[in-house]
């Protein structure tokens, strides 16, 4: 008869009692303490497989995971328990068994390692290195947003196992989440819950049998349509929605059940990331958008791909804008009267700085301008139009600069020699109101700080000109799709950041290419907008969510 194993909370001796005392008391042989004996649910103390139980760390659909002691090495591990129903599934049972051995093949440093796969006293089990940290979810549920490259330099480092993973071995993970990620205490990223992922060299009558398999918040399409031929891009999509839900502390789709998230995630688009969070880059926002697009066939093809394309995003984000050093909060002032005397300084400076520009503005204005020369009334001697300095008489008639400057016919002398035209100037545009956008850019940049000299504006002008242009014939371009306008928006971007760069120093490009960002926001949301639009009514029309969904349980601090 099948035997409990479990240890004396008192002196710790190991006990072995019959499975008919299950949840009965007893008495220790040894210290003679009276002891409950665990029933079939996991309690600290208990040994299963060599394994001491300490701790639960969580539990989910699949099982138990708890902290124990290899009483063997004397080491602490993550001690994975299988759901006893799911035990007597031999379907499950084989497939488990199979995938512990993939996992046991796996040796990178961003994968939790897995020590021994077995079965004791009618429960499987995995044993892995415990991580001493918390899990990216964990962080999201104290209300934890991440900052951009923080959360680029955790997925990247995700990336990078999953790489490994799928070029070595040709392993999925299909339930990639915040629960699975956890960063240790020294820093470093462990991707962790490798047990149900599948390798397509195995036998697919066992590794894809049309299940379901994943936490639906973060399941690509292709998963929530439970289809067959899912490959690394499912994945792509999963760390996408992972790096979503890191940049905005919102999930991409919620709903009040498994069947209407899987619906929404088939059918519907997230809300755009810049509109949950500003602070998120354009680069980084189209980073996630196409690592979540419906078609897997518009992802990025490779994990080599979302590697390349998460540098360069951090390379443009630390170019994005100059560099402001933090002012320290707890500074103590000597006295009230010198953080007055700040306050003041500060509005005076402000004061001076913008009558500083707005001069130069009028100043701008009166030089790009043409001048206009007002004559005195006809019969008033030119002798007597200034004081300070004497006049010299023109020998020929005046120059007409302006229609309201005619000279008067008794002025001019009766043999006039006429003088070669001059070129003639042009006269302002006075009904216009409104600066054009050459001005409008100018003055917005100076509210940031950046003031360009005229040599300036000669050499980003024509740069600017065609970054408007290439803009605006994306936007006429109907026949172009959600991703490929997207791509074209990121190298027209990436061109004209290369070209300012060449003509202003790194400090001023960055001012500029930052004002262009925030100013192409709303330009990328109308160029954008109607290819996403006809891109979800096609999947509307095509697409619906499977009937056999389930709701998984809430996820654990150590993955499940």
């Amino acid at each position: 008869m099948p035997e409990i194993k479990f240890s004396c909370m008192k002196c710790g001796s190991e006990i072995e009692a019959e499975t008919t005392l299950a949840g009965k008391v007893m008495q220790c042989p040894r210290c003679h303490n009276a002891l409950k004996v665990p029933d079939e649910c996991m309690v600290p103390g208990m040994v299963l497989g060599g394994y001491t139980l300490e701790k639960m760390l969580g539990q989910g659909g699949m099982g138990e995971v708890w902290l124990a002691t290899q009483t063997s090495m004397g080491r602490k591990v993550a001690l994975k328990i299988l759901n006893p129903s799911l035990s007597k599934d031999k379907e499950f049972i084989k497939r488990f068994t199979n995938e512990m051995k993939m996992v046991g093949m796996l040796d990178h440093q961003g994968i939790v390692s897995a020590y021994e796969a077995g079965n004791a006293n009618g429960f499987y089990f995995l044993a892995t290195s415990y991580v001493d940290g918390e899990t990216i979810a964990s962080m999201l549920e104290s209300g934890k947003v991440f900052k951009e490259k923080e959360a680029l330099e955790v997925v990247k480092k995700v990336a990078e196992a999953l790489k490994y993973a799928w070029d070595k071995y040709q392993i999925l993970h299909r339930d990639i989440k915040p629960a699975n990620i956890m960063i240790e205490k020294g820093g470093e990223v462990k991707l962790m819950d490798m047990g149900i992922s599948k390798s397509l060299k195995e036998d697919v009558s066992i590794t894809m049998t049309g299940i379901i398999v994943g936490t639906p918040y973060y399941m690509s399409p292709e998963q929530a349509k439970a289809e067959r031929d899912i490959d690394q891009r499912a994945d792509i999509y999963s760390l996408g929605a992972t790096l979503y839900h890191m940049l905005t502390g919102r999930l991409p789709y919620d709903a009040t059940s498994a069947m209407a998230i899987l619906a929404r995630v088939i059918s519907e688009q997230a809300t755009l990331v810049r509109k949950l969070n500003s602070n998120v880059s354009p680069e980084c926002e189209m980073l996630i958008g196409k690592m979540m697009s419906k078609d897997k066939n518009q992802r990025q093809a490779s994990w080599q791909e979302v590697i390349d394309d998460i540098e360069e995003t951090i390379e443009n984000d630390n170019l994005a804008a100059p560099i402001i050093p933090e002012v320290p909060e707890n500074i103590p002032m000597k006295s009230d009267w010198l953080m007055k005397a700040g306050v003041i300084l500060i509005i005076a400076c402000f004061v001076i700085v913008s009558i500083a520009l707005i001069k130069r503005g009028e100043n701008r204005r009166a030089a790009s301008s043409d001048i206009e020369v007002k004559d005195d009334a006809p019969g008033v001697d030119s002798e007597k139009k200034t004081d300070s300095a004497p006049v010299v008489k023109s020998k020929g008639p005046p120059r007409v600069i302006s229609s309201r400057a005619q000279p008067s016919v008794q002025e001019q002398p009766a043999d006039v020699v006429k003088e070669p035209k001059s070129p003639a100037v042009e006269i302002p545009d006075t009904s216009r109101k409104e600066p054009g956008k050459g001005a409008t850019i100018l003055s917005e940049l100076a509210d940031r700080g950046l003031v360009l000299s005229e040599k300036e504006i000669e050499k980003v002008a024509p740069i600017l000109k065609d970054y408007y242009r290439d803009l605006a014939q994306l936007k006429e371009n109907r026949s172009a799709t959600f991703v490929e306008k997207r791509d074209k928006i990121k190298a027209i971007v990436y061109d004209t950041k290369k070209k300012v760069e060449s003509k202003l120093s790194k400090e001023r490009a960055a001012i500029l290419m930052k004002y262009l960002d925030d100013e192409r926001y709303q330009k990328v949301h109308d160029i954008l907008a109607p290819a996403q639009m006809n891109q979800r009514r096609l999947h509307q029309r095509t697409d619906t969510p499977p009937a056999h969904a389930t709701m998984p349980a809430p996820a654990s601090t150590h993955g499940k």
